[in-house]
């Protein structure tokens, strides 16, 4: 007798187990989570865990918005260039003569560049410069790529940050940024007016922009995250939670950028809260802004150089594309005299204006 009492405790036991877990199955599937066919109450119960891990992965990932002070972008970004207006002239590194400083009036037509236009030169290899007041500030080839400078009208040179291996600069009021190599590519600035150097920035600095009293940076010291911080070094700040390829000012507010972690699709960042938004499919590198353009080497499309046009009128944002080069691209520098491409298929021949339109 007691062995039927034990027995028919036990099928009851297992009869009410089972109908609640049908119970919190329906639930959920009530609420829209969509489960499969013959899920265990085991199952149900790791369903739940990982709910809840993804959700705490979710606020682990989005944990930087926390303390995020807003802030906006105010004028066109200054950019890395090899092809610097000068006044009436263009400054640039000549690829045809040792990459030596070289200079060409800015009238200059269409087509490649070379020797047979320059204007005039200084005997200093370069892969990157600027130039402020007519002095121009590079990483001197020949001196282990140490940031120097030399006045281009009565050609005096001086070393300006010793042992740095400066690359990426850009000049912007009187201010050289350059990535130091020697030192792990931290960020410096140097004051041409008080001639005095700082470290903006400590992180591994790939890519980057200056825009006014900010810096917008890749932060290889963080899986090439976007950084903000502002060019007195305060102010650091992180932007997204995915990689970055490249990236540029879209308005005061948005920044897009091209997501390495989603196949070089487009993204764009609202600075109000850091939300994020895929914009398009379209594979892109290399995005810049010049001249109220959008710039970017279209992948897809055989590496032509391309332009972006963002159209917020609808429900959904648009995106369109436009064929600059009409052939592939490798790099390219916008000015506001033309855009200098180098040709995927004659690298030797170094670069090719094409004027804007």
């Amino acid at each position: 007798m007691k062995k039927s009492i034990l027995a028919a405790t036990l099928v009851l036991a297992l009869i009410i187990t089972g109908c609640g877990t049908k119970d919190s199955k329906d639930s959920r599937d009530s609420s829209g989570i969509n489960n499969a066919e013959g899920v265990t109450a085991t199952s149900s119960v790791d369903s739940d865990t990982a709910s809840i891990e993804n959700d705490l992965l979710y606020l682990d990932k989005n944990n930087f918005k926390n303390n995020y002070v807003k802030f906006s972008l105010d004028k066109e970004s200054a950019y890395a260039n090899l092809f610097i207006s000068n006044g009436t002239t263009i400054v640039f590194p000549n690829w045809d003569d040792n990459n030596n400083i070289s200079i060409i009036d800015d009238s200059i037509k269409e087509g490649t560049i070379n020797t047979s236009g320059i204007k005039d030169f200084v005997n200093y290899p370069t892969y990157s410069l600027t130039v402020i007041n007519n002095v121009a500030y590079f990483a001197d080839g020949s001196n282990k790529n140490s940031l120097s400078k030399i006045d281009l009208e009565n050609k005096s040179y001086s070393p300006v940050v010793i042992d740095s291996n400066a690359k990426n600069i850009i000049g912007d009021n009187e201010i050289v940024y350059f990535i130091n190599a020697k030192k792990n590519n931290i960020l410096q600035s140097y004051d041409t007016v008080n001639n005095t150097y700082n470290t903006v920035c400590f992180d591994n600095v790939g890519t980057y922009f200056v825009n006014g009293n900010s810096i917008i940076y890749q932060n290889k010291s963080d899986k090439s995250k976007l950084y903000k911080i502002n060019i007195d070094g305060t102010e650091k700040e992180q932007l997204t939670d995915f990689s970055v390829d490249s990236f540029a000012k879209y308005n005061d507010n948005n920044i897009i950028a091209i997501n390495s972690g989603d196949n070089n699709n487009l993204y764009m960042i609202d600075l109000e809260n850091l939300d994020t938004k895929r914009l398009a499919l379209m594979n892109g590198e290399n995005l810049k802004e010049s001249q109220g353009k959008l710039y970017f080497i279209d992948v897809n499309n055989a590496r032509h150089l391309s332009t972006l046009e963002i159209d917020n009128s609808g429900e959904e944002p648009k995106v369109e594309f436009t064929d600059v080069s009409k052939e592939g691209v490798n790099d390219y520098y916008a000015t506001d005299k033309g855009v200098f491409i180098q040709r995927a298929a004659d690298v030797n021949n170094g670069f090719i204006l094409l004027k804007n339109n």
